[in-house]
Parts: structure tokens; sequence; C-alpha cells
């Protein structure tokens, strides 16, 4: 597994969304790293990661994360996520709370969300990738999380209770907002 790393102190582990890789995240870096040690890596299959014919699936991509908490020595992090990253963030706060501080999740609904009518649609049509939101069905998420949607993402356009916009984003509120992505993780994981 390729990992990119700066920064020293608690870890933030920054998990990357589809199609990108560690990269996504090169713009947040720097602020975060200022404060935290920042561990970005390149899941199954993306950037230089290896990228095996199967294991794909999210129970496997959780077991590389904690693999690699585990071969880092790190008991316990703040986790950031992105997109299909998001789901493997929730369903790890889920399966193993004890190993997150607290996450910020963007782009993804949180668990339990009320969804518009018209979500369904938007997601066949623009983030079909993302449709395994079945898989948290009623559990109860217990660790403090911070979700962020983009102002403009055309999936996640219904605005949910608890979660934050950020103006001029769309989906990939990453690229599009860094500076305002990484302000909402330094207040949030401070706190």
């Amino acid at each position: 597994m390729h990992v990119a790393e700066a920064g020293s102190g608690d870890a933030v582990v920054m998990l990357h969304g589809f199609p990108q890789h560690w990269w996504e995240w090169r713009d947040v870096i720097p602020a975060v790293a200022e404060h935290y040690r920042v561990i970005c890596p390149d899941l199954r299959g993306a950037g230089w990661t290896d990228a095996p014919a199967d294991g794909y699936m999210s129970s496997q991509l959780q077991a590389d994360v904690l693999a690699l908490l585990d071969a880092l020595d790190l008991d316990q992090v703040h986790l950031v996520t992105h997109d299909w990253s998001s789901i493997l963030g929730y369903l790890t706060c889920f399966d193993h709370p004890e190993r997150v501080r607290d996450h910020v999740a963007m782009a993804v609904p949180p668990p339990g969300v009320k969804l518009d009518g018209g979500f369904a649609g938007r997601a066949l049509r623009h983030g079909w990738f993302n449709l395994v939101l079945d898989a948290y069905r009623g559990r109860a998420m217990t660790t403090p999380t911070r979700v962020l949607i983009g102002a403009d993402d055309r999936v996640v356009k219904a605005v949910f209770e608890g979660a934050i916009e950020v103006p001029g984003a769309s989906h990939f509120l990453v690229d599009d907002r860094p500076d305002l992505v990484a302000d909402q993780v330094l207040e949030f994981i401070k706190s």
C-alpha cells in the first residue's frame, strides 16, 4: 500500500474518493500537517497501491485500512473521507469505533438521514458506485461525525440536517475548495 505522509502528532488518516488517489488531498495536507501527522494512503487498486483482480468489497478495503493502522502502530485516528471512502469510513465507525476518534465525511449522506425522493434517481445517474447505503441500515453511529457536502453537488443536492454546505463546491469539494475543507477538518478535530 502506497502512503503519503506529512507532519507529526496525532494521526489524521485521509481516504480518497473514486476515481482518485492520495493526490486528492494535496491542497489540504499542508494546513492539517501544521498540527497533525497526516496519512494519505492509496487504497487498493488506486494510485501506486497494488491492484489485484479481486478484493474490492468494503470488508476487504476496511481490512486494508485497519492493517495499515496496525502496521503504523496507530490505535486510534482522526478519519477524513470523501466519496465512496465515506461509506468505508461510516462502516469502520460502526465496526471498529475504538479505532476512530472522530470522522469528517464528505459528499455521502450519513447513516439514518432521510433523503428526498429524487436522491435515488440522481445517485443512479451520477453516483451509481455509491449505492451501498443500505449497509448501515438500522445501525447507530456513536463516533462524532461531521458531514460536508458541496453546495453545488448534483448527487447529494438535498440538504440534510447536520450537514455543512461548502460554498463554491461540487461533489469534488476537496478539489474545488481545499481551503474550506481544511478549515472544517481542523475546526472539528480540534474540538
